[in-house]
């Protein structure tokens, strides 16, 4: 057994098919409301014409000898639209103005005359029994050669000028050219909205294909255009998100491969030394010792890689502000500077620490502050030759939107880092000068961990070169006063 499949109505047909219908609809109820309108208007004209006609010709009746079928049927001649009858109480006809009167029936049953017998104005609308036509008939009480009788005009309703055919041949056809009318413009407004919803389904498409460039151009209505722009945007938003993923994906494998390699170069030596110590060196004091101690420092290094990596993981999933109290950044940063003074002497380095104000509050980490500061320093301790100097400076600055932030800057005068690596070297794992990095015992992970704690107290942080012309790094923070 065959299984029909149902196949989708374009919206176009449908559009055309709802609009058709109810404009159909409507032609219909407007034409037939005009025309009862029309008619009714007609019925009251024919009336108050037959009524006004009536009163007339009872004032015109001609006195005794004269014969009122001649006077009746010549006063019809000159008013054909009319016909008029004068009719005796008993109902019989004694003028008409186109009939014979001896052929004609008895009157005295008809509704108007015997209105009209009672003394007032009688009115009715029937088919007549004479040409067959649709008349309206008006009789009024008269009198001729001293007998009361019925005057009665009739009319046919359709001649009537507003009830004529042409009259209703005009209308219909004047209200035939509005629907037509009508019609046209609703076909062209639904294409104007069909056209943008293809424009919409092509879009969509193209999006499911993958072509987030594609960008949807529509004009009006203003709705669609708007609707327009929602897909654009949500396309070019869809598109930067791809971009982002895959540069977190390269992010990811480049992380992987660091942490393998900065993890493989300790491991390798640690179980090189532990196999040659394993395979008799153990025996050779001298040498076990130096080997151990070898051993030693690449467990530390591997200490601090992963420390440095688990403060990077901690820092990167918590993103909101940290617990912040109002610090003494003057008094803080003095202090840390006089506890890493001991390490610097040691590699016949010199701290200096300078500050503008004697006291500066912020509202910061005190903790997280102290270990992006130091890890500044350290690295300038770890790269500066012997007998340099590293300076601190603090001090209060003006931002560009107003605010006012605590600015501390940190500049060595080591080897420096050049201009094409200055935005690098917050990534993690990355170096300049691999090899002595590794040398220094350097994880690759301190600026990025400097950087990260910059970001959560709203501050910045950029590497600018010594602005004196000297070789060093110069390390600008800027963190605001109140985050």
């Amino acid at each position: 057994m065959k299984s029909f499949r149902k196949v989708p109505i374009p919206t176009w047909v449908l559009l055309i098919l709802v609009n058709g219908s109810v404009l159909c609809a409507g032609f219909f109820l407007f034409l037939m409301t005009s025309l009862n309108a029309l008619k009714s208007a007609a019925i009251e004209q024919t009336e108050i014409n037959l009524r006004s006609f009536a009163y007339s010709i009872d004032n015109l009746l001609p006195s005794p000898p004269a014969d009122p079928d001649a006077f009746v049927k010549n006063l019809g001649h000159s008013n054909p639209l009319y016909r008029i009858t004068l009719i005796r109480p008993d109902g019989t006809i004694i003028a008409d103005s186109s009939a014979n009167i001896s052929t004609m029936q008895n009157h005295s049953d008809r509704k108007e005359v015997q209105q009209a017998l009672s003394g007032r104005e009688g009115k009715s609308m029937h088919i007549s029994s004479t040409d067959g036509r649709r008349m309206m008939y008006l009789a009024i009480p008269a009198e001729y050669n001293h007998e009361k009788i019925v005057l009665r005009l009739s009319m046919p309703v359709e001649e009537t000028v507003i009830f004529s055919k042409r009259t209703k041949n005009s209308l219909t056809l004047t209200m035939a050219l509005i629907f037509f009318a009508v019609l046209l413009s609703s076909l062209i407004i639904s294409f104007k909205i069909i056209n943008p919803i293809n424009m919409l389904q092509k879009a969509s498409d193209q999006y499911k294909n993958g072509n987030f460039d594609y960008h949807v151009m529509i004009q009006s209505p203003k709705e669609m255009a708007a609707l327009g722009k929602s897909f654009t945007s949500m396309a070019d938003t869809i598109s930067q998100n791809i971009e982002s993923m895959k540069k977190l994906e390269n992010v990811r494998k480049d992380f992987v491969a660091n942490v393998s390699h900065e993890f493989k170069t300790p491991v390798t030596s640690i179980k090189g030394f532990s196999e040659t110590l394993l395979d008799g060196a153990i025996d050779d004091t001298e040498n076990a010792r130096h080997f151990l101690n070898i051993i030693n420092t690449q467990c530390d290094r591997l200490m601090g890689i992963i420390e440095d990596l688990l403060t990077l993981s901690r820092l990167e999933n918590d993103n909101t502000a940290p617990d912040t109290t109002n610090t003494d950044i003057v008094e803080l940063l003095r202090n840390l500077c006089d506890n890493m003074s001991k390490t610097a002497a040691k590699n016949k380095t010199k701290i200096e620490f300078n500050s503008e104000r004697m006291v500066l509050f912020a509202k910061i980490n005190p903790g997280l502050i102290s270990q992006a500061v130091s890890n500044l320093i350290e690295n300038s301790i770890k790269y500066c030759p012997e007998h340099s100097i590293i300076s601190l400076d603090v001090g209060e600055v003006l931002s560009d939107s107003g605010k006012k932030s605590v600015r501390i800057i940190e500049q060595d005068n080591g080897p420096g880092i050049p201009p094409q690596y200055r935005e690098r070297i917050f990534e993690r794992f990355y170096r300049v000068d691999k090899g002595r990095s590794r040398e220094t015992g350097g994880t690759g992970l301190g600026l990025s961990i400097v950087r990260h704690i910059v970001s959560l107290h709203a501050g910045s942080v950029v590497e600018t070169g010594r602005t004196d012309g000297k070789t060093g790094v110069r390390f600008v923070m800027d963190i605001p006063l109140t985050t």
